[in-house]
C-alpha cells in the first residue's frame, strides 16, 4: 500500500508560491440593514454585488530542508517540531482513517517565515522520520496555518500573511496529507502553495485573519472542477470606492485557473479571528469571526453567517437569500465545526469561561450552553467532532484542559486532567491550540526556543486498513488484501482492471464485493483467465463501508492465457 511506505520515500517536492492567478474580484454592498430576532441573537441580512476585476502573475517558492537542535524521542506529549526558532501556531487535519498531517511556523526572523508539515499514517503513534519533514521558506512573514479535510487523502490550507504583508491570501492543496510527491490536475508537481496579491492595485490592504474549508468536486453542485472551496479572510479595503475597515471576506478559485474573492462593504463594525466550516452533507458554508461594534459596545461579540455552496447560478456566491447571521454578543475568540446539518461554535464570555453555541437546524437558530463555569479562566477554545461526540478544548493556567458533548453540545463534561504531561508549558495566545477529531497540536514553551507538541484528547476511533500487499499473475492476475487496522472492514469492494496488449473479452476487468475482513485477516481475490497478448498494465483497489482504501499498479505482460506480473 503506497501510502503506508513514506518512512522509504525520497520526499523533494516543489511548493509553489503562486504569486497569483487571472482574478474577478467580487464585493458585497449590504443593503439597509434589517434587524431579525432569533432567540436571543439579532440576525443582519446581506446582500452582495460584483464590482471589478484584475490579472496578475504566479512565481515559485523552492522547499527548504527542515533542521532541529533537539533529540525527538517518542512519548506521551510528542514533540513535532522543534528547531533553533521559535515554532508556534499548528495547524492539524485528519481524514478520519489516522492520517494526520500538523503544519508549523518556524519564526527565522521577522521579516521571513518558514512553514514545515509533518505526518502520520496511524493516528500518531509515530510519525515521518525528521529527514523527510518538507517545508518552504516565504520571503515574508507568514503564521498562522490552517488545514481542512476535503476527500480521499486531500486537503487544502491556507495562512494569514504577517503585519508586513501587504494585502496577499494563501492557498495550499495537499493531494495526499502523507505524501508530498503525489500530483493532481491542480497540483503536478504535489503539495503546491499559492500567494495572490491583493494589493493596493486591486484595492486591498492589510489581512490580518484567514481560515481554510474545503469541498470535494461534484458535478452539478461544485461551481467548477477547479473549486477546492473558500479561504475566509478578515482584513482591510484602502480609502476609495467600497473601502472598508476590518471587513469580513472569502476567496475560491474557478474554472481556469482564476481567483475570486468576495468582499462585504459599508459594514457599521468591524471583524477579526474568522473560523469557517463547509458542512459537507448540505453543501452548506458558515463562518463565524469577532465583531466589534463602533457604535455600540455593549454588542460586541461573534458575527455568524451562513450560504450555499452552490445554487447553480454563474453568481451563485451572492446566496440564495443573501447572507442571513447572528450577533451572538459577549462571545470572544469563536472557533466553529459543523457536520450533518449540525453547527457549533465555542468561545470565551467577558467572564472568561466558554460557552457552546448549538444548531441542528443547519444554522437556523442556535441555543447555548455552558462548557466551562470554574473560578478559572479560560481561554481560545477550539471544537471537533469524534463520531458521536463534540469535543472542545481551551487552556487555563497554561495547560489545555477539554470537555465533551455527547448531547449535541447541550451538556458538557470536563475532564480531569490536562492534555499535556508538564503543567504550566502551553503558551497562551490566539491559534496557539488546535484540534482536529481526536488529535490536539499546541505550541509548547517548556524548552526554549518554543516547540510544537501533539497528543490525544479522546482515544482515537478503531479503523479498518486495507492493505494491498502482493499482486501476482499466473492463470489470470490474482491479489492479495490484508485489513492491517485495528477494526473489521465491512463491504469490501475490490477490482483488477487489465489494459494494454492485444487482450480477448475473457475476464480482462474484474470485480466482487467480500462480505467483512476481521483485523489481520486478508482475502486473495482473482481476475480469471484472461485472453491475449503483449505487454499490460494492471490496477488493482480495495475500499470499504468505513471508508478505508487502497491502490495497487503492476506491470507484466500477456502470453496468450499467461499473465507474468514483473
Amino acid at each position: 500500500m503506497k501510502r503506508k511506505n513514506m518512512n522509504i520515500l525520497e520526499v523533494a517536492v516543489a511548493f509553489a508560491v503562486v504569486l497569483a492567478f487571472i482574478m474577478p474580484v467580487t464585493a458585497f454592498a449590504n443593503n439597509e440593514e434589517t434587524v431579525e430576532e432569533n432567540q436571543e441573537f439579532v440576525g443582519v441580512p446581506i446582500t452582495p454585488t460584483c464590482i471589478t476585476s484584475v490579472e496578475a502573475t504566479k512565481e515559485k517558492i523552492l522547499p527548504v530542508q527542515f533542521t532541529t537542535t533537539s533529540e525527538q524521542a517518542l512519548g506521551v506529549d510528542f514533540p513535532l517540531f522543534s528547531t533553533e526558532n521559535d515554532c508556534q501556531n499548528p495547524g492539524i487535519v485528519t481524514d478520519g482513517l489516522g492520517d494526520i498531517l500538523v503544519l508549523t511556523e518556524d519564526l527565522i526572523d521577522p521579516g521571513a517565515t518558514s512553514v514545515w508539515g509533518r505526518w502520520s499514517t496511524d493516528s500518531g503513534e509515530n510519525w515521518i522520520p525528521e529527514d523527510q519533514i518538507t517545508g518552504w521558506q516565504f520571503p515574508d512573514d507568514v503564521e498562522r496555518p490552517k488545514i481542512d479535510y476535503k476527500e480521499g487523502m486531500t486537503s487544502w490550507g491556507t495562512l494569514t500573511p504577517g503585519s508586513d504583508v501587504y494585502a496577499v491570501a494563501f492557498y495550499i492543496d495537499f493531494p495526499d496529507i502523507t505524501d508530498p510527491s503525489v500530483p493532481s490536475p491542480t497540483s503536478p508537481a504535489g503539495w503546491t502553495a499559492w500567494s495572490v496579491d491583493w494589493g493596493e492595485a486591486h484595492d486591498f490592504s492589510w489581512f490580518d485573519s484567514a481560515d481554510v474549508a474545503s469541498y470535494p468536486y461534484v458535478e452539478g453542485v461544485s461551481p467548477s472542477a477547479d473549486f477546492f472551496g473558500v479561504v475566509a479572510i478578515t482584513g482591510d479595503r484602502p480609502p476609495g470606492d467600497n473601502a472598508e475597515e476590518d471587513t469580513m471576506m472569502f476567496s475560491f478559485m474557478v474554472a481556469g485557473g482564476q481567483v475570486t474573492i468576495i468582499s462585504f462593504y459599508n459594514m457599521d463594525n468591524d471583524v477579526e479571528k474568522i473560523s469557517c466550516d463547509i458542512d459537507q452533507s448540505l453543501a452548506q458554508y458558515y463562518w463565524v469571526c469577532e465583531y466589534v461594534s463602533e457604535t455600540s459596545p455593549a454588542d460586541n461579540g461573534s458575527y455568524f453567517v451562513k450560504a450555499p455552496v452552490f445554487d447553480g447560478t454563474d453568481d451563485w456566491w451572492k446566496g440564495a437569500s443573501g447572507f442571513p447571521g447572528f450577533l451572538f454578543a459577549g462571545v470572544y475568540n469563536p472557533n466553529m465545526v459543523a457536520a450533518d446539518g449540525s453547527v457549533y461554535i465555542v468561545g470565551e464570555t467577558a467572564e472568561n469561561d466558554i460557552v457552546c453555541l448549538y444548531s441542528s437546524n443547519a444554522g437556523a437558530n442556535f441555543e447555548s450552553s455552558s462548557v466551562t463555569d470554574t473560578v478559572s479562566s479560560e481561554s481560545y477554545p477550539t471544537v471537533a467532532i469524534v463520531e458521536d461526540e463534540i469535543v472542545c478544548s481551551y487552556i487555563r493556567d497554561g495547560d489545555i484542559y477539554f470537555s465533551i458533548s455527547d448531547d449535541g453540545g447541550q451538556t458538557w463534561t470536563e475532564t480531569m486532567d490536562p492534555i499535556n504531561d508538564e503543567l504550566g508549558t502551553v503558551v497562551d495566545q490566539y491559534s496557539s491550540v488546535n484540534m482536529d477529531g481526536p488529535y490536539a497540536a499546541w505550541t509548547d514553551e517548556r524548552n526554549d526556543p518554543t516547540e510544537i507538541y501533539f497528543d490525544y484528547t479522546v482515544e482515537p476511533p478503531e479503523y479498518p486498513i486495507l492493505d494491498i500487499t502482493e499482486v501476482k499473475g499466473g492463470l489470470g492476475v490474482s491479489a492479495t488484501i490484508k485489513n492491517i487496522g485495528d477494526a473489521e472492514a465491512t463491504n469490501v469492494k475490490w477490482t483488477i482492471a487489465v489494459t494494454g496488449g492485444l487482450l480477448g473479452l475473457i475476464n480482462k476487468d474484474k470485480n466482487g464485493t467480500e462480505g467483512t475482513l476481521a483485523i489481520d485477516g486478508e482475502i486473495t481475490v482473482k481476475s480469471g483467465i484472461i485472453l491475449g497478448f503483449g505487454k499490460i498494465a494492471i490496477m488493482v483497489t480495495a475500499e470499504c463501508d468505513e471508508g478505508s482504501s487502497d491502490e495497487e499498479s503492476a506491470s507484466g505482460t500477456q502470453i496468450i492465457i499467461f499473465s507474468l506480473v514483473s
